[in-house]
């Protein structure tokens, strides 16, 4: 009935285009969902902690909600002490140990020490993001919880996630085959002398940052997962021993609906494949931490970052992650201040607490529209993820670079959404706004490696000495090893990127005593040109672009000469397309003659193109267009980028 209704309202109208959009990875989105709509598989009878976990992987007798986490990564050893101990004072129950670029660095069993001192492990979950490092810094932590007999109370993850780190930097210590004996080592370990602790970390990051739909997330993250249950499964561990030495780590966008249904799609997907790997119903949990997105956030009108942020821990609440690290809404700029790192914490807590978000079992159960995309996002996975094993598994895959092409086709699919704005950038694609206080940060500076102990990821293992006196670990050696597994790197897609380096670029123009103007030549009464100088005064200044304004016009040369007393270098010509077809060649004529260098036109130029172009048009602005590339010719014209 309701949509009978609106189909007459739309007069002819297609509905789907009307009011449905179809997503990156190709299904469509409906306006209303009803329960013709939910999959026909669904189980209505499920539970929360029942098989097969689409609803959440724990009971609700067990209790609720997720662990509020934050993200440590500063290379500075008393930064990070600093940070560490602010977190926890205001409630953080979950750290997350990023090494790597700008992240931890720890060179020896001192400056673990340094930076876990009087940390009480059995309060909290801490999870390891160390990359190529990901074998000595489980090492050094292990070797520190064994000093001060704590390691059985460690929970949460020592991050060995060989093929994340293989698609993120292209290279391993060794070959694939060495780091999934490594891997074994470490979970074997871990089941004996850590039986909290999980070994292995599936982390789909690095396809989200390469430009992956949630379908590609999900379905290259379950190809991660088989591989490592084989691997495991290889070295004498069986499956259900091997579930539960693996975490799930998602990075979530800002499209909550798609980011609520990508949890609960990968769980589904999940518990598929441990059932069909013999671990059972029981042990078919997948145990998440979701991360917002680290290339999502802008560095332009940054403070969208604190909306955004929330929108993520929102979707990763509703969806039933177990673990939550909000990252600092600054942390773009450079090191993040206290008030950002406070506010990534204490948000959570509003949700959770005020909000009752942990109150509450599978809040999204039930929903029709959440039912329908989590099972459109997990069929479309799970097809991903065979066409994954059918080119020999997903380590086979990266070796031959078909992932990293398809990921490249995907970002610049998805980059030209952007660059057309079909798809938005709050603050950066649309409603820029230029009288904007940007906070100042410093950006940090990897610390130094003390002298006499420079060690480099690449050329430290450790081995898992079974029987071995003490914790079974030898001590940390160069050692050599086989060649090393290679890789095409990933490329990292930041939808944000294109325009803010036209604004960054034109904000510093205008710190050097200049910013960039475009005049705008209205043509005809004001009636005529206000809806299309509306659309330009919310297009030009993303670029850092000053609108320069001086009226209406009905005469083509006083038009001109206002132009000529705006001292501008371009124009955008702004009316009807009644009023271009009679007077724009004129009106482009006239400020062609009076000194403008670029003009633009705004609207379709139609059948009218080479006559307009002709008349000294040289872009055409309207909905739709390629914004991106004719800010940059604009910005380059004036020589603001190269």
């Amino acid at each position: 009935t309701w949509r009978s209704g609106v189909e007459q309202e739309l007069r002819g109208a297609s509905f789907d285009k009307s009011l449905g959009h179809v997503l990156a990875d190709g299904f469509a989105v409906q306006p209303l969902y009803c329960e013709q709509n939910a999959p026909t598989a669904a189980d209505p009878a499920s539970f929360p902690g029942v098989f097969p976990h689409t609803r959440g992987a724990v009971l609700p007798r067990k209790g609720l909600g997720w662990a509020i986490g934050s993200e440590i990564a500063d290379p500075d050893p008393q930064a990070a002490r600093a940070a560490l101990l602010a977190d926890l004072e205001l409630g953080a129950e979950l750290i997350w140990l990023r090494f790597g670029q700008g992240g931890l660095v720890w060179p020896d069993l001192a400056s673990v020490s340094a930076l876990l001192e009087g940390v009480e492990p059995q309060y909290l979950r801490l999870v390891l993001d160390a990359g190529e490092g990901a074998l000595p810094a489980a090492s050094l932590f292990l070797a520190w919880a064994k000093s001060q007999n704590r390691l059985r109370e460690l929970r949460g993850s020592l991050g060995f996630d060989p093929l994340s780190t293989l698609a993120t930097s292209g290279r391993l210590p060794g070959s694939l085959a060495e780091s999934w004996a490594d891997l074994a080592g470490l979970a074997g370990y871990c089941l004996e002398q850590a039986p909290e602790l999980r070994a292995a970390l599936i982390s789909t990051a690095c396809w989200h940052r390469a430009g992956a739909t949630p379908a590609f997330e999900i379905g290259l993250g379950l190809a991660a997962g088989l591989e490592t249950l084989r691997a495991l499964e290889s070295h004498g561990i069986a499956p259900e021993e091997a579930a539960g030495q693996i975490l799930f780590a998602h990075e979530l966008g800002s499209e909550i609906f798609l980011e609520i249904a990508k949890l609960r799609a990968s769980r589904l997907v999940w518990s598929k494949v441990l059932e069909a790997s013999g671990a059972g119903q029981v042990a078919a949990s997948q145990q998440q931490v979701a991360l917002t997105s680290s290339v999502a956030t802008t560095r332009v009108d940054p403070w969208v970052n604190l909306l955004r942020s929330t929108a993520q821990g929102f979707a990763a609440a509703i969806g039933g992650a177990e673990g939550l690290v909000l990252r600092p809404w600054d942390a773009p700029l450079g090191r993040p201040e206290a008030s950002g790192r406070r506010f990534a914490i204490t948000s959570q807590y509003v949700l959770a607490e005020e909000s009752h978000l942990r109150k509450v079992a599978d809040p999204a159960g039930g929903s029709w529209a959440l039912e329908a995309l989590t099972d459109q996002l997990a069929r479309q996975a799970w097809t991903i993820a065979q066409d994954i094993e059918k080119e020999g598994g997903l380590g086979a895959a990266l070796a031959a670079g078909q992932v990293q092409r398809r990921l490249a086709e995907l970002a610049a699919e998805r980059r030209k959404t952007f660059a057309r704005r079909k798809s938005q950038i709050v603050g950066t694609s649309v409603f820029a706004l230029l009288e904007e206080e940007r906070p100042h940060r410093e950006i940090p500076v990897a610390a130094a490696t003390p002298s006499g102990q420079a060690r480099t990821w690449a050329s430290v293992h450790v081995r898992v000495a079974a029987g071995c006196e003490g914790s079974g670990w030898s001590e940390l050696a160069a050692s050599g090893r086989e060649e090393a597994a290679v890789a095409t790197p990933l490329g990292i897609f930041r939808p944000a990127e294109d325009f803010e380096n036209l604004r960054l670029a034109a904000d510093l123009a205008a710190l050097r005593g200049t910013r960039p103007a475009i005049f705008f030549a209205n043509l005809g009464k004001n009636a005529d040109s206000r809806a299309r100088a509306e659309f330009c005064a919310g297009l030009f200044p993303v670029a850092g672009l000053q609108v320069v304004e001086s009226g209406s016009f009905e005469d083509p040369n006083a038009l001109a000469q206002a132009f000529c007393e705006s001292r501008c270098r371009v124009a955008v010509l702004n009316s009807t397309d009644e009023l271009h077809a009679t007077h724009g060649e004129a009106a482009a004529q006239a400020l062609k003659a009076a000194g403008c260098e670029r003009l633009c036109l705004a609207g379709r130029p139609g059948e009218r193109e080479a006559a307009l172009r002709a008349a000294g048009v040289d872009d055409f602005v309207y909905l739709g267009a390629d914004v991106a590339e004719l800010l940059s010719n604009l910005l380059r014209h004036l020589e603001v980028i190269p």
